[in-house]
Parts: structure tokens; C-alpha cells; sequence
């Protein structure tokens, strides 16, 4: 499958995921083992991965594209081509990374269910989406933008499917060049109950209204 038409990553475009990996990695450095394994879902040409593999990790990477996926076998990069909702499970993952994907993916619980059980018992999953909000405001909706994500949303993901949420933040984890960015990062745990889930959907309710109600009225009010 072709999903960006016919053309191939430029070097450019990889350099820039090798660069993301570098800050993405001395940002989580205090969460991280010194070495371990590396799932990167939906990691396109799966330059992320390089700068883990440099300090010792082993690295896997899958994504649909084909061209995407060719250019990352051709570099020495084990990447499987598929979809993350058939990505086979081993069970025996340190870190798993969805960088900008999820929001484009069809099923996104059970994307969630594989990477659950991919995970070793104290495993961390690392999500980074579009942030609703920003990622509007920017200009970043799309046709292949099946959602927008938000830092609440993604908690819910992740409690509902068995993680407990050590990091949420739209600071630049992944370095300058992904604007509007949030990211979360859990570590696995016993999925949370509905109080706790209803809990984290109301916080998320007024998040969303004290950033969109000034928004909402300067575009509907006379100056």
C-alpha cells in the first residue's frame, strides 16, 4: 500500500525523524532502562528508532506504506510493513512509540489491545497525536486525519486499556520541528475503574471549554 501516492521519503524528511528520535530519547532519558526493546508503530521510514539503536536498544518498526518501509529496510532497519491493527504482539517490548500515527489509524482500541500485549510487565507506551486545539488553530486538518487527540483523550486511552499516565505535556518532546503536539506516556498497570475514568473525562470537559469559550465568543461577539 501506497498511502502518499508515489512519492518516497526525501532524505530531508528522514534526517528530521533521526533528529525527532535524538530529543525524544534525552527527554524520556529519566524514564527510560539504559538499554532494552523498541517498538516504533506506524514509524514510517523509522528514523526515530536510530538514536535508540546508537545507545544499545534493539529496535522494530512497522507501518503500512510500502515506500516508507523500503526506504528504512534499505538503511539496515527491521521494519515490518502492516497495519498497526494486524502488528503481531510478542510480549516482550520495553518502550513502544505511536509518534503522530494513532490519529490516522481505523481501529484505535485495538491498535491499544496489540500494543498492551506487545508490552513487557513494566513496559512504557509513549503517544504523540495532533493536539486538538492547537492542531486546529494551525491549520493541521487533513483527509488522512481520522481525529484529533487531546491529552485527555489519550489518558482515557490509556487507562481503559491498562496503562497508568507518568507524563502528559504539549512540551516539544521530539524537538521544534512538530508544532502542536501533545504527548503522553504510561506505563503499564491494571486498567482503571469507571469513577476514575469519569473523573478524567470531567477535567477533560473543562479543559476544553476554558480554552475554546474565549475563542468561541471573539469570533461570534462585536468588537
Amino acid at each position: 500500500m501506497k498511502l502518499f501516492g508515489n512519492s518516497a521519503p526525501e532524505k530531508a524528511f528522514f534526517l528530521d525523524q533521526v533528529r525527532r528520535g535524538e530529543y525524544l530519547h534525552q527527554s524520556l532519558r529519566e524514564y527510560l532502562p539504559e538499554s532494552g526493546r523498541l517498538l516504533d508503530v506506524g514509524c514510517s521510514a523509522g528514523g526515530l528508532m536510530i538514536p535508540f539503536a546508537k545507545r544499545g536498544w534493539s529496535v522494530t518498526g512497522n507501518d503500512p506504506d510500502r515506500a516508507y518501509v523500503e526506504y528504512g529496510k534499505q538503511i539496515g532497519l527491521n521494519i515490518e510493513l502492516t497495519a498497526a491493527e494486524e502488528m503481531d504482539a510478542a510480549g516482550d517490548v520495553d518502550l513502544i512509540i505511536i509518534n503522530g500515527s494513532l490519529e490516522h489509524m481505523y481501529d484505535v482500541h485495538c491498535v491499544m489491545q496489540r500494543c498492551r500485549q506487545a508490552l513487557s510487565e513494566n513496559g512504557l507506551l509513549l503517544i504523540e497525536g495532533r493536539a486538538l486545539g492547537h492542531g486546529l488553530e494551525q491549520g493541521m486538518l487533513t483527509h488522512n486525519h481520522r481525529r484529533y487527540l487531546s491529552g485527555t483523550s489519550i489518558e482515557l486511552l490509556m487507562r481503559m486499556h491498562g496503562w497508568e499516565p507518568l507524563l502528559i505535556t504539549e512540551q516539544p518532546l521530539c524537538g521544534p520541528t512538530r508544532p502542536s503536539a501533545v504527548f503522553v506516556l504510561g506505563r503499564c498497570a491494571v486498567p482503571s475503574d469507571d469513577v476514575q475514568l469519569e473523573r478524567v473525562k470531567a477535567q477533560g470537559r473543562e479543559r476544553l471549554d476554558s480554552y475554546y469559550r474565549g475563542r468561541f465568543l471573539a469570533l461570534v461577539l462585536p468588537s
